[in-house]
């Protein structure tokens, strides 16, 4: 039977797009939706594997490998919440390093919500005030962003990317079984 996965793979496709709009130097609201939408796409591609294979003989193999693969039901709680409740609650994390001759040392470390967001220029302008104060011919320095949920240190990003990587195996195992 063609096409009974090319619904679900339309769905990852879209919840792919929807992450790759999520960036660091855009601004909290296009980030939340675009989050907000990743969690939406990211659910609706089991809902739209079980519209297509609900009445085949593939539906076994369709529960056996959301079983084996889909384990981690943050997501589908993030989605309820997203969907249902609030948008989620991100926190950006911005914290710059600078590297000297006897050393380094974090010389800032933000957080910011919706509430209190800066945009990124005037981050790197305060960036740009300290390094001027440095008295050094060579001076070395790192940003890092980081992006959490309020009241949580779990890595957004690196969570979401474990999500990714089950979902593609889960697609794998049903692309075998299904053909």
């Amino acid at each position: 039977m063609p096409g009974l996965l090319c619904p679900a793979y339309q769905k990852l496709y879209s919840a792919l797009s929807n992450l790759e709009r999520f960036d660091k130097e855009s601004n909290f609201f296009d980030n939340i939706a675009a989050i907000d939408s990743f969690f939406n796409e990211y659910r609706n591609i089991t809902f739209v594997m079980q519209a297509s294979l609900k009445h085949t003989e593939f539906f076994d193999a369709y529960e056996k490998n959301c079983k084996l693969y889909l384990t981690d039901h943050w997501f589908v709680e993030k989605r309820n919440e997203t969907i249902k409740q609030k948008p989620f609650d991100l926190i950006k994390e911005v914290s710059i390093v600078l590297y000297l001759p006897f050393g380094g040392f974090t010389v800032s470390e933000k957080k910011y919500s919706i509430a209190d967001d800066e945009p990124i220029e005037s981050v790197f302008k305060e960036l740009k005030e300290l390094l001027r104060q440095v008295d050094s011919h060579e001076v070395y320095f790192s940003a890092s962003f980081a992006f959490h949920e309020a009241g949580s240190d779990v890595d957004l990003l690196k969570r979401v990317l474990q999500g990714v990587s089950s979902m593609k195996k889960f697609m794998d195992a049903m692309e075998q079984d299904v053909g």
